[in-house]
């Protein structure tokens, strides 16, 4: 059983869970949802998100525990490092979005039947709090995305350490009738949702100038923390099987960066290396 408010999400953690050998018998965004389909369809193993719209993850895991059930529950959220209560919920995992190795562990583990244990050994990925002084931004899209002059407001504060993330999606493109327009914005669209369960809660994304590519600014994730963001949203599109081809390129500022060069700099920097090799692609503001 998956349950998860996004479903592009809810298409990815499935795919994980046949890598693991597991069989999906149904997914849900709901709380009262899971709970019922965990008891119709007496399911063994259950992916469950924390934040949903209706009911919360939480409310799952005390109504299945108190009616007995031996369901293994698997929490798969954003927000295991932010919420202490997590620590305190008795299920087979903790595991942080969007580490896809990691779920496909546990599950794999899940399906040989092993033995319920704390959450205290699980990976979590790394959060730095959000900037003082870092402009927030003013409005979001449902898939993430900011406005255009918000998105500038990152740019233009970035310091040394943060990176510049540019994802060009080949593919969207589109033809000249408004059919065609709705599909390319579609598919820019899905590559958004799945980089937004890629990101930190204080990474920002925007739409490029023409409108096939994302850009992130990611608060001090240096070259390894860009490298990886690269890598997570890669796999998942490939688990996702998205249309389209995503390349991309990214920079890092350096710590002798003028603050007034910076923003330009490490944009057309990260533009510049889309495509390239990956061994090329990075370069220093």
């Amino acid at each position: 059983m998956v349950c998860d408010d996004d479903a592009t999400m809810r298409g990815v953690v499935s795919k994980v869970a046949t890598m693991a050998g597991l069989t999906v018998l149904a997914e849900t965004d709901s709380a009262t949802g899971a709970v019922d389909l965990v008891d119709r369809f007496r399911a063994d193993v259950l992916v469950l998100d924390l934040a949903l719209p209706f009911g919360s993850g939480s409310q799952v895991v005390r109504e299945l525990r108190e009616r007995s059930s031996p369901c293994q529950i698997v929490v798969f959220t954003s927000y295991a490092a932010d919420d202490p209560s997590v620590r305190e919920l008795r299920v087979r995992a903790v595991v942080e979005k969007p580490d896809f190795i990691r779920l496909e562990e546990v599950l794999l583990e899940a399906a040989g039947g092993a033995g319920e244990r704390g959450v205290e050994g699980d990976e979590r990925r790394g959060r730095v709090p959000t900037r003082v002084g870092f402009p927030p931004p003013l409005a979001l899209s449902p898939s993430g995305l900011e406005a255009p002059s918000s998105f500038a407001g990152a740019l233009e504060a970035l310091e040394p350490g943060d990176g510049v993330l540019v994802v060009r999606v080949s593919g969207a493109e589109s033809t000249p009738d408004r059919h065609g327009r709705l599909l390319a914005v579609d598919q820019v669209l899905n590559v958004a949702r799945l980089l937004r369960v890629v990101l930190r809660v204080q990474d920002r994304m925007a739409i490029g100038d023409d409108d096939v590519e994302l850009v992130a600014v990611l608060l001090s994730a240096g070259r390894t923390g860009v490298v990886s963001v690269w890598e997570r949203l890669e796999r998942a599109h490939q688990l996702a099987t998205n249309p389209g081809v995503l390349s991309a390129g990214w920079a890092v500022v350096e710590p002798n960066e003028a603050p007034t060069s910076t923003p330009g700099r490490a944009r057309d920097a990260a533009l510049h290396s889309v495509g390239q090799p990956p061994g090329d692609r990075l370069w220093a503001g």
